[in-house]
């Protein structure tokens, strides 16, 4: 019912898509959502509404068809409080943006994210990320196998019912498998780049490399998605824009986007959710990284709005480490061992003390080496004999 509506596109797109992981030859990639994007008209409220109304039918369909336990009919309230996580609405005049989203959530954190679209100026933030594939053609296959399913069911009760034999019945036999191997080729499937090259952009998923057009024309300069490929093994590419010139650039739209400080702090932890779930060490990770570039290519700002969002992510990056001291702690003491003040996080980072003052001592994360803690230990016994003499 919504697809005879609107064209259907799956774009995979902002996170590290699907459509990249199709694509790329790294096993180990990984995405984070599915974005399926609907081509269609949202010059009315009154037709977004109707979107809303059918996607949300569309679940309640599938919820009862799927669960044979329970005859319960669900109103479009109940489903969109129970399995739609976010409803966004933009029609920007001045950009002449005008798009929908609805976010399925997913308690491991691959959303399902359905984006309705009547005009979008920017459509990708890096190359990696800019690959659509279009379903068109597999969902008229699909749709094709499930007419040819119900019609050769008839026929198969009306032949059985007038018990047709001999050469009459074994042509319709062979005409039926011919159709039924034609239908059951599968479509061929195109894919689009909207960054412009589609070489380019598929060299640089590849290499795992980091390149973007006018990032000062993305919301929020693509600043949080820039840091979660660094801490991915991406680097930049120069293709006329330095890194340190894209990372001013992308931090000076972020904060005029935004400004306030809740406002970032909404933002980020969204981010952290919807891209990393339940796993703090990564979150850690990404926050170190966040403050480092925000730290060295932030210009626009006020000294003391500036260490305002130094000591957000500080705080936040503070936080995870703690949980991560705590957990370490937690299944150490499982094994029946002594806890020490050592903690080996992930990833080879090794930290024993946060500084929660100026950023070149907050950096200064170390444990302290062996040596040091033996000759400590050395001292303590020297004088614990001194004592003793005495």
């Amino acid at each position: 019912m919504l697809r005879n509506a609107i064209l259907l596109f799956i774009r995979l797109y902002h996170k590290l898509g699907a459509a990249s992981y199709v694509l790329t030859h790294d096993k180990s990639f990984s995405y984070s959502d599915i974005d399926f994007i609907f081509r269609c008209d949202l010059s009315s409220e009154s037709t977004w509404t109707q979107i809303k109304t059918t996607v949300c039918e569309c679940l309640a369909r599938h919820i009862s068809s799927t669960n044979s336990t329970t005859q319960l009919s669900f109103s479009p309230i109940i489903i969109q409080a129970a399995y739609v996580e976010k409803v966004v609405r933009v029609s920007n005049p001045s950009t002449n943006d005008s798009w929908a989203l609805m976010s399925l959530c997913n308690v491991n954190g691959q959303n399902i994210e359905l984006k309705f679209v009547d005009r979008l100026k920017r459509q990708f933030q890096f190359s990696v990320d800019s690959f659509q594939i279009l379903l068109d053609p597999l969902l008229d296959h699909y749709e094709q196998i499930s007419k040819y399913q119900q019609t050769s069911n008839k026929k198969q009760l009306h032949y059985n019912q007038y018990n047709y034999h001999s050469k009459q019945s074994y042509d319709h036999r062979s005409s039926k498998n011919n159709r039924y191997s034609s239908i059951h080729r599968l479509p061929s499937i195109s894919v689009e780049c909207v960054y412009g090259s589609f070489e380019s952009a598929l060299t640089h998923l590849n290499r795992r490399l980091i390149a973007t057009t006018s990032p000062e024309r993305i919301c929020g300069g693509g600043l949080l998605k820039y840091c979660l490929l660094l801490t991915r093994g991406y680097r930049p590419y120069d293709n006329g824009i330095a890194s340190w010139q894209l990372e001013k650039l992308m931090c000076s739209r972020f904060f005029i986007d935004y400004a306030d400080i809740s406002e970032q702090e909404y933002k980020l932890l969204a981010f952290l959710s919807s891209h990393f779930s339940n796993d703090d060490s990564a979150k850690y990770r990404y926050l170190l990284q966040l403050r480092l570039i925000i730290e060295r290519s932030t210009v626009c700002l006020m000294a003391h709005e500036r260490n305002l969002t130094l000591t957000l992510i500080t705080q936040l990056a503070t936080d995870y480490y703690y949980r991560l001291y705590d957990e370490y702690n937690n299944n150490y003491n499982l094994n029946g061992e002594t806890t020490t003040a050592e903690v080996t996080v992930p990833n080879s980072i090794t930290i024993d003390v946060i500084y929660h003052n100026e950023w070149d001592e907050w950096k200064t994360l170390h444990t302290p080496a062996k040596k040091s803690i033996q000759s400590q230990q050395e001292q303590e016994k020297q004088q614990q004999q001194q004592e003793q003499d005495n």
